[in-house]
């Protein structure tokens, strides 16, 4: 996966993470409504639902109360961006031969059990 398109489902990834940590306490659904103020119950329009971008070309206010929106969606969304960032970078676009050098050394080897049963 190359890095800007980690970086990018990071983003998203994290914006849903904010509407399930938002939801699931007030017993809401994750799918219906729309994002939403939380202030005047106006829906987010989708140039304005933009991971990071959208809060901080709004000022972290709603457009059309202009009630305080929390800094913390677009931390999450940063972070989790960075984190994908981050192990795309690491795993060169794929974490599968990451995992195999790291597992490869505890598997034995295929003659290895052939060897020791006889």
């Amino acid at each position: 996966m190359p890095v800007a398109l980690a970086t990018i489902l990071g983003a998203a990834i994290g914006s849903f993470l904010n509407v399930v940590a938002y939801r699931l306490p007030r017993h809401e659904s994750l799918i219906h409504p729309p994002s939403r103020c939380p202030g005047c119950d106006t829906a987010i329009r989708p140039y304005d639902n933009i991971p990071v971008l959208g809060w901080l070309l709004l000022r972290g206010h709603c457009r059309q109360c202009h009630a305080a929106i929390s800094s913390r969606y677009p931390i999450v969304e940063a972070s989790t961006a960075v984190r994908h960032t981050s192990t795309a970078r690491v795993s060169r676009g794929s974490p599968a031969p990451k995992a195999r050098s790291w597992y490869a050394p505890t598997a034995p080897s295929p003659g290895a059990a052939t060897s020791s049963a006889m």
